[in-house]
């Protein structure tokens, strides 16, 4: 607790983040202390005034209580005004809930108020000022509002007290003007949807979440009472606007003193009390009222607080009546505590119920003149009022009224009195007696008849007696309408035709009066404008007002030269060099920069502008108005201070204000102008102004506001002379803003309707439409102009055509047609347009026959712009997905772009593309640099040079679309941005004559490169795209993954293995319509079990398809199948037992993503859709062998791929008809079929660099040997791959059946293998993988196989994965900070197929061998010889074939310069020759003479194989068999092959 006793306006309490606030003010009282006497709420901007003391400081009559609400718009929802005790006491209650009570003081005649204020849950944390800071810490209440804690034990805390002194300017007591940036008007809504209610649109509202639990109104017994009367809706009635904010009455001013200070109190007072006395009669004064002892159990700890300042307010007013103050305390926080505070309430019944102690609680405890009860009092005889005071017999007394002289020209009403006195009370009986008052011919006044009238009950000291018609009065009231008060006089005139005092009333002389109206001089007849007032022809008659004397104004603006503004008007002076822009409905408008600029309309000391007392008629304005900054007192134009007559314009709190003051009188309107809608935006001002019709204000034409009263102001107004617009006449308060069309009728806007004046020149709202087209033949480019008519009679039209400043032509447009005017020019007016260079047209209208006075602005089309513009600001591309489009177009034909000589030869415009070179482009460890993004040209366009597109100039209206790729650059790189640079080029010939960069385009490349490998492994285990894993032991030809749009395909072959289970034994992989096999186990199901070389073989048809690459690697071990997508096929076999069987897997590319189905699952993340059937069902089981699944996607025989499959015209046509083009800047702009592929291995391969060591692209010589192959000949027998459809594997159980292998054994076995390579160990520790389906897989193949030999697949399997993960994931490559090179990690040169065997080291991802040790594995010892197992064709007649070279199937052929085929014939001669090298299983041995040979192969020239025998003969001459040799033909001649 603290005490205050400063005069002034305080802020008591304050919302932190919500506009809501209580100011009170303090005076001084008794002149020793000082006390509330008014309190102003805000809510929003509304203001709620409950006033005891008035404004002036030294009047010291009586002021009675009285409640005024200042409101702007729609009063804000939530509020309510609550009168209790006859307006004794007021509660006004927020829309959060938070209640401001504010109560009379002591007395019969109180001089001030006590105020409370309820918190609610809304300003927990939230409140600051006097009040201090709601949040259960009294620490921190004396909060400055700096947000400092001011520190003090002090209990008049001056210094804070004084920080929350309002300043007057910033005062609630007038009213408050909205900030401009105020947007509080709140559309929320809130509902209550609890469980059993039928919730509508009715049950919801802006204040549902408020519950209202105090006691109803009316109270509950027998005699029902009124507790409290709801005010709100008539104050709401009786509401005004702030004058201060936009009128020169800024309101009532509350005064105070600022170096007020009150004396210091003393024991003992100047009285003799003393602080014992005092405190005794204090608790005596508590212990005397029912209420207030039964209350103080109620209130608690607050019971000590309020003696104290019981105390304090005896010693200091020396007065032990203001003990009273304390009692009302007392009641008040008990009434409080108990309406809030549910835990002290009753249940009755099953209801809660208030204790009684509530019912007892009565003001002023009834004054002792009557009983409380329900909290209302039951009054003793003679004794009345809702506290039981006014003696019934007494009448009350009347102060003054609100208003005794009432000039209907300035008010909207005269029939309502307001009558200050009292006490009144509410009844039937309050009387209103009025005594007519009638003037005489002195002008005094006479009494008549007598009447009475039943008053609006407002308070106990004021009232209202409502008249039915305005009239003059003595006034008078009465409680019991016998009873009466003393008389007032009130007078109602017409300020037109009398001046009055209370006295009496003098007719004026200088008006007219017909019948029996008052008008003033210039006044109209409102039944015909074209009549006049004018008293010095006539005063009872109407006088002829000629349409000449209206004067007309129009300031087109022209032209600027200096500071002079030339108008149509005359000229007028600007300051500080403001410049032309264009109007709404073109012609020029002045942009004002709202730093100094403004213009001055000179001396006006003769015209209505600058003196309205010329104003005879009054005056019509209109302008173009585009606010570019909102500010606050921003004026747009001046013609006087604020204590001068004139006109002003201004912005303020998201209002347009219009003030028109006279010498004596003033019109205000304003209207809602909000920033957010209406900035750069241009707007149509009008406003109309007489004295007779008031102020009115239109935007586009539309009334937004008007005032026909005027309202007087103090003193006499001078008038300045002078017109500024721009700003405000003496302050420097400048408008940021554009004006245009500025045009004044002197008179009002009435006048000129009826007169047909034209207030604004004749102008478009519509621009005119310019149509650019083309003639069928020559192509030559016409321009049309047309308009439509304006509904204005009697004009002429006219065109003006434009390149840029240039006029070319100005001419009278024609009238085809009733409503259209049209002009037009072809393209020999211009000799050639520049890139941004505008053609436009403009059309003006004008008086026929007058148009210098009377041309409206002119009036321009949009302007056709020579350009291309850029349609697509943003794109996205998915790697690997559909193209995107760059759209752009031409706004005018290409033709004009040239001079008129080169129109018709060899003019094209072309657009090219560049993707923006970031800092540091992605690169691979090679150094070949990743585009992330390709422009896609059609094949059509091959002649066009790269990154080019033409713009057809016969079709240059359409959208030009250019494509874009996410490139295909399997790199998990994340998502890219870039630009793409569009330039478009005007050519001539082959030269380039003019560029332009059409603009940027942001380019977001979205990656969608994933760890995706397919797996068949072993006999044979699946892993799909997406990590799922199961196995498939049934033969045949099964598609493992097929691309769903385009024309990939990769076929496995499972065939039995060991008759245990199955193996892929052969892969066949479609690109295009060429087919390519790698083949280990051939068509037929042999009997033998010796191992089918590897000769991989291409089916061709035509050029194999684009992109398409076959790559050896490790001596023949592993073949890569590179597909234009991206996409690698890996086939590789084992060793040993492993080594007739092929692991196959299939590295999707991003182009893969979404559009797979086969075996390998489908690409797109989701594990739980693999398994798609071929017919598009889901296969729903979860088996480890889903053969249903596997089945379906089993092909027949006579759609297998091992032979080859027939051109497919579509498949030709889906694959390199585009041509993807490199577009980087810096780079060598270049296309290419599958340039869409950005992957390191496919820039090795278009670089020419070298592959890794141990790799070999053998894809040139599949094509060459392809050449011979013709397998859609339909003669040619069809070799069926054949398979056992019906196949099933047994069982298998632990421990194995032959070999008796537990499962224990194999997992050691497995784990073993992996920890006995160091690749493997090496991968694991560096690349993070998944490796427990690996080890069940090598797991089940022992089972299976009953052999321990398949485990080498495990590690083959963690290799292929690891590889996988290392070339794919930048994250795991070493990038230099210096220059950008990347490298792989160390960790992939480190990884060897089978470790080298242990005889040699893994360097670069290659084995160097040790001594005695060579191949490409060093899995050949150096002085071993290869094998022979057999020769391809062991016979050959070169009348059937060339039979120039032999193939020889083998093991451990190894590619060095020593491999020689040995060639020994039957006499012992031998030829050697260098072997070719295809694998480590195939070569070849040039043969070039006839003859029986036995053919060895040694790797060193030396070491020889087995030989084998090989015939090559003539068949003219010879007979041959390999078991029986050769016999000559004895008919043959023999030739030149002997």
């Amino acid at each position: 607790m603290y005490n205050n006793f400063y005069e002034g306006e305080f802020v008591l309490y304050k919302h932190s983040t919500l506009p809501y606030e209580v100011h009170s003010f303090y005076r001084s009282c008794n002149d020793k202390a000082s006390c509330n006497c008014a309190v102003a709420v805000r809510i929003d901007d509304d203001v709620i005034v409950v006033d005891r003391c008035g404004a002036s400081r030294e009047t010291r009559r009586r002021t009675p209580m009285r409640v005024k609400v200042f409101r702007n718009g729609q009063m804000t929802p939530g509020v309510r005004i609550l009168r209790y005790y006859g307006g004794k006491k007021y509660e006004i209650i927020l829309p959060t809930g938070t209640v401001v009570r504010v109560q009379n003081g002591k007395g019969r005649t109180p001089e001030f108020i006590n105020v409370w204020i309820i918190a609610s849950p809304a300003d927990f944390e939230n409140t600051k000022g006097l009040c201090g800071t709601f949040d259960g810490d009294t620490k921190n209440d004396l909060t400055n509002p700096d947000g400092t804690v001011y520190r003090t034990r002090l209990r008049q805390p001056d210094e804070y007290s004084l920080k929350w002194r309002v300043e007057v300017d910033a005062t609630l007591y007038n009213g408050y003007c909205p900030d401009d940036a105020a947007e509080l008007e709140s559309s929320a809504e809130y509902c209550d949807c609890r469980q059993g209610l039928d919730v509508s649109d009715d049950d919801c509202s802006s204040t549902k979440f408020l519950l209202d639990c105090s006691p109803p109104a009316e109270t509950g017994h027998r005699t029902k009472r009124t507790r409290y009367v709801d005010l709100t809706g008539d104050l709401m009635q009786t509401a005004v606007s702030p004058s201060k904010c936009g009128s020169l009455d800024q309101g009532e001013i509350f005064q105070f003193d600022i170096n007020y200070v009150s004396p210091t109190a003393v024991w003992p007072t100047p009285s003799g009390l003393e602080f014992k006395e005092v405190k005794t009669y204090c608790e005596q004064a508590v212990m005397a009222s029912s209420a207030a002892s039964r209350c103080r159990g109620t209130i608690g700890t607050s019971y000590k607080t309020m003696l104290e300042s019981c105390i304090m307010d005896v010693q200091i007013t020396d007065d032990k009546s203001w003990a009273k103050e304390m009692l009302g305390n007392i009641k008040e926080q008990c009434l409080t505590i108990l309406s809030f505070d549910i835990s002290i309430w009753i249940r009755l019944n099953g209801t809660l119920q208030i204790p009684d102690i509530f019912g007892s609680i009565c003001s002023d405890d009834c004054s002792s003149h009557g009983n409380c009860s329900q909290g209302t009092c039951e009054c003793e005889e003679n004794f009345i009022g809702d506290d039981c005071s006014v003696d019934s017999r007494t009448p009350p007394t009347l102060l003054s009224l609100k208003i005794d002289l009432c000039d209907i020209r300035e008010l909207d009403s005269c029939t309502d009195i307001v009558v200050f006195g009292g006490p009144f009370v509410k009844s039937d009986k309050l009387v209103c007696h009025l005594t007519v008052l009638t003037k005489v011919d002195a002008g005094s006044y006479q009494e008549g008849d007598k009447s009475q009238i039943k008053p609006v009950f407002i308070s106990s000291e004021i009232v209202i007696c409502r008249l039915t018609v305005a009239g003059t009065y003595m006034v008078a009231i009465s409680n019991d309408g016998v009873t009466v008060s003393q008389y007032l006089r009130y007078i109602t005139y017409d300020s037109n035709c009398d001046t009055c005092t209370l006295e009496k009333c003098t007719t004026r002389n200088d008006i007219c009066v017909i019948g029996n109206m008052c008008y003033l001089p210039g006044s109209v007849n409102p039944g015909n404008r074209t009549q006049m007032c004018d008293p010095t022809t006539s005063v009872n008659t109407w006088s002829i007002l000629v349409v000449t004397e209206v004067k007309i104004t129009r300031y087109g603006f022209l032209r600027l030269i200096g500071n002079i503004l030339l108008t149509l008007a005359g000229n007028l002076t600007v300051h500080n060099n403001p410049v032309f822009t264009l109007g709404p409905t073109g012609g020029n408008a002045l942009l004002l920069n709202g730093k100094q600029q403004f213009i001055d309309f000179g001396d006006l000391t003769d015209s209505c502008l600058g003196n309205l007392a010329l104003c005879r008629f009054g005056l019509t304005a209109s302008f173009n108005l585009k606010v570019l900054t909102f500010r606050k007192h921003m004026y747009i134009f001046s013609s006087g201070d604020d204590n001068m007559g004139g006109m002003s314009m201004w912005w303020k709190g998201q209002h347009l204000y219009l003030r028109v003051v006279t010498t004596d009188r003033e019109w205000v309107v304003k209207a809602r102008f909000r920033e957010r809608g209406l900035i750069n935006r241009f707007i149509k001002v009008e406003f109309s102004w007489s004295v007779q019709a008031g102020l009115s204000l239109y935007f586009d034409g539309v009334l937004v506001d008007t005032k026909t009263k005027a309202k007087k102001v103090k003193g006499s107004r001078r008038f300045s002379h002078r017109f500024y617009i721009g700003r405000h006449f003496s302050r420097k308060e400048f408008a940021h803003c554009v004006i245009s069309d500025w045009n004044v009728v002197f008179a009002q806007k009435d006048i000129i309707k009826d007169f047909e004046i034209k207030l604004d020149l004749p102008e478009f709202e519509k621009r005119p439409e310019l149509v650019v087209s083309q003639t069928n033949v020559s192509q030559i480019v016409i321009f049309t102009c047309s308009v439509s008519a304006l509904d204005r009679p009697h004009l002429e039209y006219h065109a003006r055509w434009q390149h840029n400043e240039k006029i070319l032509i100005s001419e009278q447009m024609q009238n085809p047609s009733d409503n259209l005017y049209v002009h037009t020019i072809n393209e020999s007016f211009i000799d050639s347009l520049q890139f941004g260079d505008k053609l436009f047209c403009s059309v003006s209208a004008c008086d026929a026959g007058n148009c210098d006075q009377t041309r409206g602005p002119w009036r321009q089309s949009i302007p056709v712009v020579a350009q291309v513009k850029l349609l697509t600001k943003t794109v996205t591309v998915y790697e690997g997905s559909v193209v995107s489009y760059v759209d752009v177009r031409c706004s005018i034909p290409p033709r004009l772009l040239c001079t008129m000589r080169d129109r018709d030869a060899g003019c094209s415009l072309v657009v090219t593309t560049e993707l923006k070179r970031e800092r540091r482009e992605q690169r691979c460890p090679t150094g070949f640099e990743v585009s992330q993004a390709v422009f896609v040209m059609d094949t059509m366009q091959a002649a066009q040079e790269p990154c080019q597109y033409q713009i057809d100039g016969h079709a240059w209206m359409n959208t030009l679309r250019i494509p874009v790729k996410g490139s295909i650059d399997d790199l998990k790189d994340r998502d890219k941005k870039r630009d793409i640079i569009i330039t478009a080029h005007v050519v001539i010939t082959d030269l380039v004559v003019q560029s332009v960069v059409v603009g940027q385009v942001d380019l977001t490349v979205k990656d969608r490169d994933r760890s995706a490998l397919c797996l068949s492994s072993g006999d044979p285990h699946f892993t799909t795209f997406d990590k799922k894993h199961y196995n498939n032991y049934l033969e045949g030809e099964f598609i493992l993954y097929r691309h769903k749009t385009l024309p990939y395909e990769v076929r496995t072959f499972l065939r039995n293995c060991n008759g245990k289970a199955s193996c892929n034994c052969a892969v066949a992989v479609k690109s295009g319509d060429d087919i390519i096999v790698i083949d280990r186990c051939g068509p037929q199901k042999a009997a033998s079990d010796k191992r089918r070389p590897i000769v991989p073989r291409l089916y061709l048809n035509g050029e194999l398809t684009p992109g398409t690459r076959v790559i050896m690697q490790s001596g023949g071990r592993k073949y890569q199948i590179i597909l234009p997508t991206g996409g690698v096929v890996t086939a590789q076999y084992g060793k040993r037992v492993t080594a007739n069987f092929l692991t196959i897997s299939y590295k999707a590319s991003s182009a893969d993503f979404q559009n797979t189905e086969g075996l390998c699952g489908t690409f797109d993340g989701d594990k739980t859709n693999e398994f798609v059937m071929m017919g598009g069902a889901l296969y729903g089981g979860h088996h480890k062998r889903p053969d249903d699944f596997s089945r379906s996607w089993r092909v027949d025989y006579k759609d297998s791929f091992y032979n080859g499959i027939c051109a497919e015209t579509e498949s030709a046509s889906a694959v390199g008809q585009a041509m993807y083009c490199d577009c980087m800047e810096g780079k060598v702009k270049t296309c290419g079929p599958n340039l869409d592929v950005m992957s390191c291995s496919e820039g090795e391969h278009r670089k020419s660099k070298h592959l890794r060591k141990g790799s070999v692209d053998i894809t040139q010589s599949l094509i060459d040997v392809a050449k011979d192959y013709d397998v859609c000949i339909p003669t040619r027998p069809m070799v069926p791959w054949e398979f056992d459809a019906n196949y099933t594997t047994p069982e298998f159980t632990w421990p194995t059946a032959g070999g008796g292998i537990t499962k224990e054994k194999a997992t050691n076995a497995c784990r073993a293998v992996v920890e006995a390579s160091s690749a493997a160990k090496v991968c694991q520790g560096f690349v993070v993988m998944e490796t427990t389906f690996s080890l069940e897989s090598c797991i089940e193949d022992i089972q299976i196989l009953d052999s321990l030999d398949w485990v080498s697949l495990m590690v083959d399997n963690i290799l292929l994965n690891c590889e996988v993960e290392l070339t794919s994931n930048i994250n795991l490559w070493i990038t230099s900070q210096d220059n950008g090179l990347v490298q792989l990690p160390d960790v992939a040169g480190r990884i060897c197929t089978d470790d080298c065997n242990q005889h040699g080291t893994c360097t670069d991802g290659a084995c160097v061998c040790d001594d005695g040790w060579i191949g490409a594995l060093c899995d050949v010892s150096a002085s071993s010889p290869p094998e022979i197992i057999s020769l391809a064709t062991p016979i050959c007649d070169i009348r059937e074939a060339a039979c120039m070279e032999v193939v020889v199937y083998g093991l451990q052929f190894v590619e060095n310069n020593k491999l020689t085929c040995h060639l020994t014939l039957v006499d012992g001669t031998e030829v050697s020759s260098e072997a070719i090298f295809v694998n480590s299983e195939v070569i070849k041995c040039k043969v070039t003479s006839l003859g029986l040979f036995n053919i060895s192969v040694s790797n060193d020239g030396n070491t020889k194989s087995n030989m084998f025998v090989f015939i090559r003969f003539d068949s003219v001459c010879q007979t041959c068999t390999v078991e029986n040799g050769c016999s000559d033909r004895v008919s043959s001649v023999r030739d030149s092959h002997e």
